[in-house]
């Protein structure tokens, strides 16, 4: 990465944030005329250090989570013994979400016993369908 150029470290920078070329160098100022005509394999070098370094940067927070995560905990358990009734029950709630996984809500997915869709009324829908276009292709057929 020494041998790269402000403008392609400005590059690398920006597109190791964003989804795209064009969004990189926007946010990088460079024109993309001036991206295009850099060699394919060199805009491929170029993504290729971009997502190295998004991988890096995600493996930092990741560790900094990992880090943080007992303090974290001791923060949350901490306030289960709060003198505010909804503090406490939002960390009692978080607690059990974390480690029993929070519940599951049952849905009615039967309509009440009605079925949502109606086999024989699409079968119905779809023969006018196609007779209408039939009859629009016999017309051009004329």
């Amino acid at each position: 990465m020494e041998q790269l150029t402000d403008v392609e470290l400005d590059y690398v920078f920006e597109r190791s944030k964003v989804t795209s070329n064009k969004q990189a160098l926007g946010a990088a100022g460079i024109p993309e005329s001036t991206f295009y005509s850099w060699p394919k394999e060199k805009q491929d070098g170029l993504n290729e250090y971009a997502q190295a370094l998004k991988r890096n940067r995600l493996l930092a927070a990741e560790l900094v989570l990992v880090e943080n995560a007992e303090q974290a905990a001791r923060v949350i358990t901490g306030q289960l013994a709060s003198d505010s009734e909804s503090i406490a029950q939002r960390a009692a709630q978080d607690v059990l979400d974390r480690t029993a996984g929070k519940p599951q809500q049952k849905m009615d997915v039967t309509s009440g016993g009605k079925s949502i869709f109606d086999l024989d009324e699409w079968k119905r829908a779809r023969q006018e369908r196609l007779a209408e276009a039939q009859e629009i292709e016999g017309e051009q057929d004329v």
